[in-house]
C-alpha cells in the first residue's frame, strides 16, 4: 500500500474539492424531487400530524410520545423524535408546503455524502484518494436510496446514518469516544432504533483501522455503551409507560408471520437477506412495499434460502479468516451484515417483510468491497490521478446508477404515480394491488364513456388483492364500493358481507349492503337494514333518503313522511330530502305542508324544474289555478 502525500488527503485542497463535488452530485441527482408532494407516510408524520403542525409548541409532546402518536394511537414500539422535531421546525417556518421538507431532505443528503467521503478517506488513508471517492460516488448515486431521499418520512434513515458518520470520524480521529462522539451517537439513536447496530461497527473501526485490541476498543467506547443504556431506559419508558398498549404485527405487515414453521421462516429470512445483498449491487426491482405475499414463505426444500444461507455463511467466514490480512474487505462484509441484521428477519421479526429504505446504510459495506476489488484487479490501489482504469469503471457504473435513480425519483411524485409504477415491481403484494385499486377508484369520473372502464380496472385490482389475501377487509370494502358504482349490486353485497364477516365491528358496512338492496328494489331487506342502522345510532342523510323512498315505493306514505320529517331535521340543507318530503306529503293530500317542503327545496337549490312542476301540480290539486299556472310556466 502506498503512503499518501499531503495533496491526496481530504484536508488538502484537492480533497476538499472532491468532498464538495461529490456532495454536489448527490444534490443534483435529486433535484427532480423538490416539486414532489407528500407521499405515503409523509401524511402521517407531517401532513396530518397534530404535533408537527404545532411547530415549536409540539416539540415537548414529540419528545414524550411514540413515533406515530401525532397521527394515530397504534403504538408499534417506535420512538424517533429527531426527524419529527425537524419537521415541526420546518412547518413553523413554512407550514403545509412539501417543498421545504424536500429541500431540507436533499441538502441533508448532500451534507451526508460530504461527511461520508471525509470519513472514508480517514480509514482508507493507505490507499489512493480515488478509492474513497469511488465508494462515496457510487453510494451517492445508488438507486436504492431513492425511497430515503424522495420520501420525506425517511428523514430518520438519513439522520441516523449521518450521525453515525460524524461519530465514527470522532472515534477514528481521537481513538476513543469523545464528548462529540457521544452526542452524535445519541442523536443517531434518537433518529432511529437501528442506530444500536453501529456499536459493533465502532468496535470494528477501532480494531481494524485504529490498531486496537478488542479489549482496548471496548474500553475506549464504554461511554457509548452508557448512552445506549440510558437511551434504552427512556425508550422503554416512553413506549410502555407514556403510550397506549403496543400493537402486534400480523402477516399483513410482515409475510414471514404467515410461514407455517420456524424452519420456513428462517429460510425465507435468509432468502430476503440474499435479495438485499444482490440489490445492494444492482436494485433490479424497487417497490415501496413487499408485504404479503410478494415474497412467499420458503417451504419444502427451500433452495433459495439454502443458497442465500450458504452465501452469507461463506462471506462471514471469509471476513473472519481475513480479519487481519484483508481488513477492508473484512470490514465491508461485517459492516453489511451488522447493519442489515434487524431488517433481514432471520432472527428478529420486524414490522416489514422487506424495504428498499432498509438498505440505505448497509449498501456502504457492499460498495467498499466492490470498489476495492475493482481497484485491486486493475492494479490501481495507489493510483495518483483520477484518470485511471478503475475510476473509469466506477464512472460507468455511476452513470447507470444515475439514470435509474433519476427515473425512479419520478415515481415518488405522488401516491398515484407510485402506486401505478410499483405494480410491475411487486404484483404479488395484496397491499400494492389494493393501494393502486384505491387510487384508480378515486379517479373514476361520475359519468362519461371512461367511467365503466376505470371502475372495471379497480374491480380487477381489488379482486386480485383479495385473491392473494382473503383476510384483507379493506380490499373487500373497496371492492364492494366499486361494484356498487358499476351497478353489480349482488356481487357488492357478497364483498361487503365478507368484509363484515372479517370485522363484525365495522357495522357501517350493513348500510352499504342496505344501499345495494335498495338499488335492487329489494325494499323489505333494505328497510330492515336501515331500521337496524337507526336503532344502533347510525345516522347518514342518505339513509333517510333511501329508507323514506323505499317506504314511499311500498305505498307506506305515513311511515315515509315520518322518516323524511326526521331527515330534514337531521340535515336541514339537503334539497333532495325536502323534495321527497314534499312528495310524500302531497300524495297524502297534505298540500299546504307539501308546498312548504317544496319551497324549502327551491330555497336551497333554486331553479329545479321538477320541483317547480311539483309545486304546480300541488297548487292545482289544492284548487289554486293561478299559482298552478305560474309554476307551470316557470317549469317549462
Amino acid at each position: 500500500m502506498k503512503k499518501q502525500t499531503p495533496v491526496e488527503t481530504a484536508t488538502s485542497i484537492p480533497g476538499r474539492y472532491i468532498s464538495f463535488i461529490l456532495a454536489a452530485f448527490a444534490g443534483v441527482i435529486y433535484l427532480n424531487t423538490l416539486s414532489h408532494g407528500f407521499v405515503l407516510d409523509d401524511v402521517a408524520v407531517i401532513g396530518s400530524n397534530k404535533y408537527v403542525q404545532q411547530g415549536v409548541g409540539g416539540i415537548p409532546k414529540i419528545l414524550t410520545s411514540f413515533y406515530w402518536q401525532g397521527y394515530w394511537d397504534l403504538n408499534s414500539g417506535l420512538y424517533r423524535p429527531l426527524s419529527l422535531i425537524m419537521f415541526a421546525l420546518e412547518w413553523q417556518l413554512i407550514p403545509n408546503n412539501p417543498f421545504i421538507h424536500h429541500l431540507v431532505q436533499v441538502l441533508l443528503y448532500s451534507f451526508t455524502i460530504y461527511q461520508l467521503f471525509r470519513l472514508l478517506d480517514m480509514f482508507l488513508s493507505g490507499y489512493s484518494i480515488w478509492l474513497p471517492a469511488a465508494v462515496t460516488l457510487l453510494f451517492a448515486l445508488h438507486p436504492i436510496h431513492t425511497e430515503v431521499v424522495a420520501n420525506i418520512k425517511s428523514r430518520d434513515e438519513i439522520l441516523c446514518f449521518l450521525f453515525f458518520v460524524l461519530a465514527a470520524k470522532e472515534i477514528l480521529k481521537h481513538r476513543k469516544a469523545t464528548i462529540a462522539a457521544v452526542i452524535y451517537y445519541s442523536l443517531c439513536l434518537l433518529s432511529k432504533e437501528a442506530g444500536l447496530l453501529y456499536l459493533p461497527v465502532f468496535v470494528l473501526l477501532q480494531i481494524q483501522f485504529g490498531a486496537r485490541t478488542f479489549k482496548q476498543a471496548s474500553m475506549a467506547l464504554l461511554p457509548l455503551a452508557a448512552v445506549t443504556a440510558v437511551w434504552l431506559g427512556w425508550h422503554t419508558y416512553v413506549i410502555q409507560a407514556l403510550s397506549p398498549l403496543r400493537v402486534s404485527y400480523t402477516y399483513a405487515d410482515n409475510s414471514l408471520l404467515a410461514c407455517p414453521d420456524v424452519v420456513s421462516r428462517v429460510a425465507t429470512g435468509f432468502m430476503i437477506l440474499g435479495m438485499y445483498l444482490v440489490k445492494s449491487i444492482w436494485p433490479y426491482a424497487m417497490s415501496y412495499d413487499y408485504s404479503f405475499n410478494q415474497i412467499p414463505c420458503q417451504t419444502g426444500f427451500p433452495i433459495a434460502g439454502i443458497v442465500a444461507m450458504a452465501a452469507s455463511g461463506g462471506l462471514l467466514y471469509y471476513a473472519y479468516r481475513n480479519f487481519r490480512k484483508a481488513p477492508l474487505i473484512s470490514f465491508g462484509i461485517l459492516y453489511f451484515f451488522s447493519t442489515i441484521f434487524f431488517a433481514s428477519n432471520v432472527i428478529y421479526i420486524i414490522g416489514s417483510t422487506m424495504g428498499d429504505r432498509l438498505l440505505f446504510a448497509p449498501v456502504l459495506g457492499t460498495l467498499i468491497c466492490l470498489c476495492w476489488l475493482v481497484y485491486k484487479l486493475t492494479g490501481q490501489l495507489s493510483a495518483p490521478k483520477v484518470t485511471n482504469p478503475a475510476m473509469m469503471i466506477v464512472l460507468l457504473a455511476g452513470l447507470a446508477y444515475s439514470y435509474k435513480t433519476v427515473a425512479r425519483n419520478a415515481a415518488w411524485q405522488s401516491n398515484s404515480d407510485l402506486f401505478e409504477t410499483d405494480m410491475t415491481a411487486a404484483p404479488g403484494s395484496a397491499r400494492v394491488l389494493y393501494n393502486y385499486g384505491t387510487s384508480v377508484l378515486g379517479s373514476a369520473p361520475e359519468s362519461g364513456s371512461e367511467r365503466n372502464a376505470v371502475l372495471s380496472t379497480a374491480i380487477d385490482l381489488f379482486s386480485r388483492s383479495v385473491a392473494i389475501d382473503s383476510g384483507y377487509r379493506d380490499a373487500y370494502i373497496n371492492l364492494g364500493a366499486a361494484l356498487h358504482k358499476l351497478g353489480r349490486y349482488e356481487e357488492s353485497i357478497k364483498a361487503n358481507k365478507k368484509a363484515l364477516q372479517l370485522d363484525p365491528t365495522f357495522t357501517t358496512l350493513r348500510m352499504s349492503i342496505a344501499d345495494d338492496y335498495f338499488m335492487m328494489k329489494r325494499y323489505d331487506e333494505a328497510i330492515a337494514e336501515y331500521r337496524w342502522g337507526f336503532a344502533h345510532n347510525l345516522r347518514q342523510t342518505k339513509m333517510y333518503t333511501f329508507l323514506g323512498t323505499a317506504l314511499f315505493n311500498q305505498q307506506k306514505y305515513d311511515l315515509a313522511i315520518e322518516v323524511f320529517k326526521e331527515g330534514v331535521t337531521f340535515d336541514t340543507t339537503n334539497a333532495e330530502l325536502w323534495a321527497n318530503y314534499g312528495n310524500a306529503l302531497g300524495i297524502s293530500q297534505r298540500y299546504d305542508e307539501a308546498i312548504v317542503a317544496f319551497s324549502k327545496s327551491l330555497q336551497i337549490k333554486p331553479n329545479q324544474k321538477n320541483i317547480l312542476y311539483f309545486l304546480s301540480v300541488t297548487y292545482r290539486s289544492k284548487g289554486d289555478m293561478a299559482k298552478a299556472d305560474e309554476y307551470m310556466r316557470l317549469s317549462q
